[in-house]
């Protein structure tokens, strides 16, 4: 059954969310899995601190849609 969470509490949010699509100015940041980012790493693309470009080595969840 899908369920949408919208939170600013991401320990809650990275326990029980299955993927974690981050908004950034009324936009997609990126759309992670809590296995392959840290908070740190959502927190930093949430804030504009980074992007899910410049986190090497980790893998993007797929939605099938665009962006």
């Amino acid at each position: 059954m899908p369920v949408i969470l919208i939170s600013h509490n991401m320990p809650h949010v990275f326990e029980v969310a299955d993927r974690i699509h981050i908004q950034r100015l009324g936009r997609r940041g990126g759309l992670i899995t809590p296995q392959s980012h840290t908070m740190s790493e959502a927190v930093a693309i949430m804030t504009g601190a980074t992007t899910l470009e410049e986190t090497p080595g980790r893998t993007v969840a797929s939605d099938g849609g665009g962006a």
